[in-house]
């Protein structure tokens, strides 16, 4: 895995930022038989494909799901939550200090006809604080989150799921770059920074779904498999080289040329 901007590699790796909590976790189910689900939606016991409504939710007392405890949507609606049904906002965190590795997933709240009148009142209050997101906790499903509130800007409302403090895994141990940087590394890096363009993220699509279905269509046609070749290793005495490089490439790119020109 590497980051790469202009023709400049940083080589590196990945790692999960969050784990899952040490909680119960369920699995799908076929309510008439009460088997685990085999994917895609399976019973291997009635030997049929499950629509939706066919499957519920168990708790696996093992890895093999042998034993299976199932629980009803009523039984999980009367959990003793608060989070079910309310979010109720418990406070505020300036922007700057929501740690990005604890969003989780988004949604998009819209306000029933009846509390349009509150929701609008509350919106226009988190306006008049644009460097505050609000906190509170939200149950989606069979998982309760923390949760940011914030307005869209176009009347409704975002709620980002977020990580408990306690999934945020220990980063100590990864290594950090001790190095000096010099001011003409800097003014250069900063200049190449400067070329790349603005973007939309609506341009951007799923290579990795098209990338798939090439591979399906060669396996079952016979044809050679598509291949990545490896991406370089970045040479570290090659940087200020590979900088004006990508520079240079720059000024002949229409959207980029005036940039580098002016500075």
């Amino acid at each position: 895995m590497a980051i790469s901007f202009g023709m400049v590699n940083i080589p590196g790796k990945l790692y999960l930022a969050a784990s899952d909590k040490d909680y119960a976790s369920l699995c799908n189910i076929h309510k008439t038989c009460g088997t685990a689900v085999q994917a895609p939606k399976y019973c291997p016991t009635c030997k049929v494909m499950l629509t939706p409504e066919e499957m519920g939710k168990a708790y696996p007392e093992d890895s093999k799901k042998t034993k299976l405890y199932p629980i009803t949507e009523e039984e999980m609606a009367g959990l003793p939550l608060k989070s079910l049904h309310t979010i109720q906002v418990d406070g505020f965190l300036p922007v700057e200090q929501l740690d990005l590795r604890y969003p989780e997933k988004a949604y998009v709240f819209e306000a029933e006809e009846i509390g349009f009148r509150a929701f609008a009142l509350f919106e226009n209050v988190m306006k008049l604080e644009p460097g505050k997101v609000w906190i509170g906790k939200v149950t989606v499903g069979t998982k309760e989150s923390l949760c940011a509130i914030r307005p869209t800007g176009d009347g409704l409302m975002y709620v980002q799921a977020l990580h408990w403090a306690s999934e945020i895994r220990n980063s100590e141990q990864l290594q950090r770059p001790n190095i000096q940087i010099s001011d003409k590394e800097l003014a250069m890096a900063k200049l190449l920074i400067e070329t790349l363009p603005q973007v939309n993220l609506k341009d951007f699509e799923d290579d990795y779904g098209k990338a798939l279905n090439q591979l399906v269509a060669a396996k079952k046609a016979g044809s050679p498999l598509p291949v990545q070749s490896a991406a370089p290793v970045q040479k570290e005495d090659d940087l200020m080289a590979t900088i004006m490089a990508s520079l240079n490439a720059a000024k002949s790119l229409p959207n980029t040329a005036e940039v580098v020109a002016t500075k």
